[in-house]
């Protein structure tokens, strides 16, 4: 199959001069644009494997134009085409997301051992073997490549703290709320007199980040930190490990402004998730199997269930009945976990539906039952808003916008059976570090 290469340059003669190197080799599919706006498009439309970036152009220069592509596309290989000289340019251009650079005037049989090497480089991503002794609790797919922080010491914590938020050019605000938290934990463990290890993993769109022994935390106050810190956090829970999933991202860490109200801050942080492939509900849809929709629409039917077994649960607030919940709230998390994009979202949903499913006598008597009708009410008509908007209407902007919400909604609810000691009121403070 012929690789797709784009040259961008506003000198036609530059254009020309590399289009006829380029010929040279087979399977190659050429194609061109005057200016960095022209080269967005095109890399829209048509997936490119190598694009070749000059920097300086009208209307919008290389750079910008990096950035642009970037935001939609990280697994084309750009390079940058500079000026002899031009270093400053050649940085801007890595930073924001060019792989290398060639400098002008190019030499034909530099640009040959070049090329050679990209499409090397490009063959060996598209076969890539991934790790299949993957630590993180999201995925397997992995790269085979790990870096691991052992955490026998304050100075094992500062140099992740300095290795992610000093040293690397491309922090962002998830990692550094996700670092912070794991630097308190991480200490929290240590004044417990145990070792842990924050294992760093990563696939072509995420960061995972892995910390051990966190069963010497207490489970529901390390909950209750990352709901208040890192509200947007993507995360899963086990009985030793905890582990956080960041969008990649390529700018570098900015301070948001502040708010003059931290309630006002905390509300927008939790109503608004953000991710780095940003996708509307027609084209999820229109790119969703045809079985999977059919599943989706018979949830209309099981919310209408879940909301008479809510109301016979307030009138008779049985044990029995509070199973029956969960066992329904089951039923949405099947089709949940079907749906890639909504992991997140799936783990809550089920987390909820295991817990209201095996509940004791013991448990039960410390929640009123109206209190706890109203929260799951509250969930159901969430992920009924969540369907129609998505799969219905088709009118969301970006099919996550729900989840931090849902799953933050989930966490509360599991929350009301933990029975919070004076030493877990302790240890909550103890966490919160900064």
């Amino acid at each position: 199959m012929p690789k797709n290469i784009l040259v961008v340059d506003d000198n036609e003669d530059n254009r020309i001069a590399l289009e006829i190197l380029l010929e040279r080799f087979a399977d190659l599919k050429i194609f061109s644009a005057q200016n960095g706006q022209e080269a967005v498009e095109l890399c829209q439309k048509e997936p490119m494997d190598i694009v070749f970036m000059d920097i300086m152009m009208p209307e919008m220069d290389g750079i910008e134009a990096t950035k642009k592509i970037r935001e939609f596309d990280r697994s084309t290989m750009i390079v940058a085409v500079s000026a002899l000289g031009d270093e400053e340019s050649q940085k801007k251009m890595i930073l924001y997301g060019a792989e290398d650079y060639i400098v002008k005037p190019i030499i034909q049989d530099v640009f040959k051992r070049r090329l050679q090497n990209y499409l090397e480089i490009i063959a060996s991503r598209k076969k890539r073997h991934f790790d299949q002794k993957a630590h993180n609790l999201f995925t397997k797919r992995v790269f085979n490549r790990s870096l691991l922080f052992r955490i026998n010491h304050p100075t094992g914590l500062s140099e992740f703290w300095e290795y992610y938020l000093l040293d690397s050019p491309k922090s962002s605000e998830e990692i550094h709320a996700c670092v912070r938290l794991l630097y308190a934990f991480g200490r929290f463990i240590l004044k417990s007199g145990a070792l842990a290890e924050i294992i760093s993993e990563e696939d072509h769109s995420h960061l995972y980040l892995s910390l051990t022994s966190i069963d010497k935390l207490n489970r529901s106050s390390l909950q209750r930190v990352i709901l208040k810190n890192y509200p947007e956090a993507q995360f899963i829970l086990s009985s030793s490990m905890l582990t956080f999933k960041l969008p990649k991202t390529l700018t570098s860490l900015t301070c948001a402004p502040l708010l003059e109200s931290k309630e006002e801050s905390y509300e927008m942080c939790i109503l608004r998730k953000r991710h780095v492939d940003c996708m509307d509900a027609k084209t999820y849809v229109e790119n969703t199997p045809f079985s999977l929709l059919n599943s989706v629409d018979m949830l209309e039917d099981n919310e209408d269930v879940i909301d008479k077994a809510i109301s016979r649960f307030e009138n008779f607030p049985t044990l029995g009945n509070l199973h029956a919940i969960g066992e329904l709230f089951a039923g949405h998390a099947e089709v949940l976990e079907q749906l890639l994009e909504f992991e997140h979202l799936a783990f809550g949903v089920r987390s909820l539906s295991t817990l209201l499913a095996t509940l004791d006598d013991s448990k039960l008597s410390l929640v009123a039952p109206k209190f706890l009708g109203v929260m799951l009410t509250t969930i159901l008509e969430d992920l009924t808003q969540w369907r129609r908007n998505i799969f219905l209407d088709k009118n969301a902007r970006d099919i996550h916008y729900l989840d931090s919400s849902l799953f933050s909604s989930c966490l509360q609810a599991q929350a009301l059976f933990e029975e919070k000691s004076p030493s877990q009121e302790e240890d909550d403070n103890d966490l919160e570090l900064f």
